[in-house]
């Protein structure tokens, strides 16, 4: 593995098990169409500028426990958010890379021991500030 190459750890609090998530084969025709669809319709951009791909993550938010409401926990929190990739398509709406090592696995979000919020979907994004204060 190439020393530059991105390296994402499994989610700490989640069960590894929870951590892989393929869609159905109905599902992943219904990315294919989404991603068409939005490649055609993007809203103003430079004429010059050329689409190369859109990534698409699916996000599954998780309602906390009443006990942290009674907390002070914010429903909004990072944290109960949970992305998934589900894949890099051009916009004819092809899977690029079939056999991505990333591809329908989970990209955690938590705070590190400092709290601070460590965002690997947004790092695999290409997001530079991927962790926050």
């Amino acid at each position: 593995m190439p020393g530059d190459a991105l390296r994402i750890p499994f989610h700490p609090n989640v069960p590894l098990a929870d951590q892989y998530a393929a869609p159905t084969r109905n599902v992943r025709q219904m990315l294919q169409s989404f991603v068409r669809h939005v490649c055609r319709t993007r809203g103003p951009v430079q004429s010059d500028w050329k689409l190369k791909h859109v990534k698409i993550y699916r996000v599954v938010h998780i309602v906390p426990p009443s006990s942290l409401y009674m907390k002070g926990a914010d429903p909004r929190d990072p944290e109960f958010y949970r992305p998934y990739y589900m894949g890099a398509y051009n916009s004819e709406g092809k899977l690029l890379e079939p056999h991505d090592p990333f591809l329908y696995w989970l990209m955690p979000v938590y705070r590190d021991q400092q709290g601070r919020v460590v965002d690997y979907g947004r790092r695999h994004a290409g997001e530079e500030r991927w962790i926050e204060e």
